[in-house]
């Protein structure tokens, strides 16, 4: 009896040990195996034992690690600007120097590992496919699962599945439509059963104007994504598509309307809105099949107005480029035609040495302003880098290619604006 009830106490004791965030599941029958993983204290987020990632502590950023019994084990880690931008919304991107972990520092309005999420967006347009807000109760007001939860495993649509963020999905419980239903919903607890449920969010204002394209549809916002030729768009964050000009990872992608949506947009001031698509199972792009509004509504909310434009006949200024722009055919991906170098002689490229590579690496733009003046952003130099491990590179057309027009200066000191805000990024001025 005496043994029998100690080795009830031990395993009383072995349970109550088990922290919150430790699963106990039966895989077959007669056995049973513990399922780790951690909730980020600060973001809410759920990893999987083993799993690592990046995290803000104050200005600071921290690498941390999903340990044994759901513990989170974090350091303080070095961080640099990342080669290839993974934010989206205007974001900066920061890489762990010693790791391929990355973290986005989003902009006013927006959150998440990637900047997806838009913490204003209140209501639904149409059938939500590009909903990217936080409502997260569904019609029978249960709280939604997050995505990225183990417990969704074998379920079609999840944060672990394809490209998840081209669907909204992510690390997180929001409700998203990445299956093109009638609203967004997400998966829920329903007693011990997982079902989905249609979410209990509100629809938008009907705009009529975001069902037609006033003038060439720069200002275009609706939720068209099937060309001329009756093709799907795709995703303006899809894989295939990284590398061209016009992306959801540009720096201004929020104001030209571009995100992880496959809606028609006009970034570059095309005849109309376009997108990416396949052709013949061929990459290229399409204008799409948006009709014209029939009059301008009272109110527009635009991009800005255009720079005003001079007839010099065409000679070049001092300080002003030259207008080459007369017989070129709009850039994309055919008959575009390549810009030199002397059409902007101002441009130059901040590259820092990497000892990890042995060799410099791009690092931001500038603007020559004088002889021995280049200006730049602020933010490019919060890594606190030695100035004699930057160069300036003037004369240069393509970034990773020598030109024989180029020069190279070494830096022999920068500033940073003193009233500079890493946060807000007001003051973003460097020289």
């Amino acid at each position: 009896m005496i043994r029998t009830l100690g080795l009830l106490m031990l395993l009383s004791a072995l349970c109550c040990s088990l922290a919150d965030n430790v699963e106990l599941l039966r895989t077959k029958r007669g056995t049973r195996f513990y399922r780790v993983h951690c909730v980020d204290s600060e973001t809410s987020a759920v990893h999987g034992f083993g799993d690592t990632w990046l995290r803000w502590r104050g200005q600071r950023v921290e690498y941390c690690r999903c340990a044994l019994r759901g513990r989170e084990l974090c350091h303080i880690v070095p961080v640099i600007n990342c080669y290839v931008s993974q934010c989206y919304n205007g974001g900066t991107c920061k890489e762990a120097v010693y790791t391929s972990d990355y973290i986005c520092q989003c902009p006013p309005g927006f959150s998440g590992t990637q900047c997806e999420i838009n913490t204003n967006e209140k209501c639904v347009v149409e059938q939500g496919e590009g909903y990217r807000g936080t409502w997260s109760i569904s019609h029978s007001g249960a709280e939604c699962i997050n995505w990225n939860s183990t417990s969704l495993r074998g379920r079609r649509f999840t944060a672990t599945k394809g490209y998840p963020s081209s669907l909204g999905l992510g690390n997180h419980n929001f409700c998203r439509n990445p299956d093109q239903d009638s609203t967004p919903w997400c998966y829920i607890y329903k007693g011990t059963q997982i079902v989905w449920e249609f979410c209990s969010m509100p629809k938008c204002p009907e705009d009529k104007y975001q069902k037609c394209v006033l003038g060439s549809g720069q200002s275009y916002r609706g939720t068209a994504s099937v060309t001329k030729s009756g093709s799907r768009c795709l995703p303006w964050d899809s894989p295939v598509v990284k590398r061209k000009l016009n992306n959801a990872w540009r720096a201004n992608a929020l104001e030209q309307g571009l995100g992880s949506h496959s809606f028609c947009r006009n970034p570059d001031g095309d005849e109309g809105p376009w997108c990416h698509t396949y052709k013949n199972m061929k990459l290229t792009w399409e204008l799409c099949d948006i009709p014209k509004c029939s009059r301008r509504p009272a109110i527009i909310s635009t991009l800005g107005p255009r720079a005003p434009t001079t007839d010099n006949n065409n000679k070049a200024t001092c300080g002003q480029r030259l207008d080459n722009t007369l017989n070129r055919p709009a850039f994309r991906m055919f008959g575009g035609r390549e810009s030199d170098i002397t059409e902007q002689p101002w441009q130059a490229a901040i590259n820092v040495y990497q000892a990890r590579h042995r060799k410099h690496f791009h690092r931001c733009g500038g603007v020559l302003i004088d002889s021995c003046w280049v200006l730049s952003a602020a933010h490019c130099f919060e890594d606190n880098d030695k100035a004699e491990k930057l160069e300036v590179i003037l004369g240069r057309t393509f970034r990773k290619q020598n030109s024989t027009s180029e020069q190279i200066f070494k830096v022999e000191k920068y500033w940073i604006h003193e009233k500079f805000d890493n946060e807000s990024f007001d003051n973003d001025i460097g020289e």
